[in-house]
């Protein structure tokens, strides 16, 4: 007895279900055929590339910034695997500066899957502003008036709604007299989150 395959065994199968017929033939000519079902199951994931890990700037004039990216993903049988990514945001006491966990995710028609971690930290790196407060001249060095803060009127940033103004230097030890004006400079600094 002589017993064929169709398609012959070691034939190349692809992913799925495919048929196979056998037949056996005696010496006298006579046949008789079954069916058998071959299954292939791909259980291979997608090889998945991570964009690279990112610390990025605010755009000049932004509370954030634009940037590209993409991860990029291969697999044995689809062409084009499916890629999506999910965000979690790592808050900092300062909302300007935080970070993002990108987490990638390729999937095949089949339904395997791959994941990576890319981690993007965003830095607020704009100072923020404020102009000079108006000057004060005054007659005697007893009537120069206390620090106030208050002076600094139009303090900004690009991130933080109210930056925080602090009084660095303050009016030195009474002066002696020496008949001429003097010149009192107070610094003010201007700190954002």
């Amino acid at each position: 007895i002589t017993i064929t395959y169709s398609p012959l065994s070691g034939s190349f199968f692809p992913v799925g279900n495919t048929t196979v017929t056998a037949t056996a033939q005696d010496a006298a000519g006579n046949t008789a055929t079954c069916t058998f079902i071959v299954t292939v199951i791909d259980n291979t994931a997608p090889v998945l590339t991570c964009p690279a890990n990112l610390t990025i700037t605010n755009d000049a004039g932004e509370c954030g910034a634009l940037v590209n990216f993409a991860a990029t993903a291969t697999d044995n049988c689809t062409a084009s695997p499916v890629i999506t990514y999910t965000d979690v945001t790592v808050l900092t006491a300062c909302v300007s500066n935080y970070t993002i966990n990108r987490t990638w995710k390729a999937t095949d028609s089949y339904g395997n899957s791959s994941t990576c971690l890319q981690v993007i930290t965003v830095q607020d790196i704009t100072a923020p502003t404020a102009s000079n407060p108006a000057a004060i001249n005054v007659a005697c060095y007893g009537s120069i008036p206390a620090a106030n803060i208050s002076v600094v009127t139009d303090e900004a940033d690009n991130c933080d709604a109210a930056p925080v103004v602090t009084l660095l230097t303050d009016i030195p030890a009474a002066p002696t007299c020496n008949g001429g004006p003097i010149t009192v400079s107070r610094v003010y600094k201007i700190t954002d989150c």
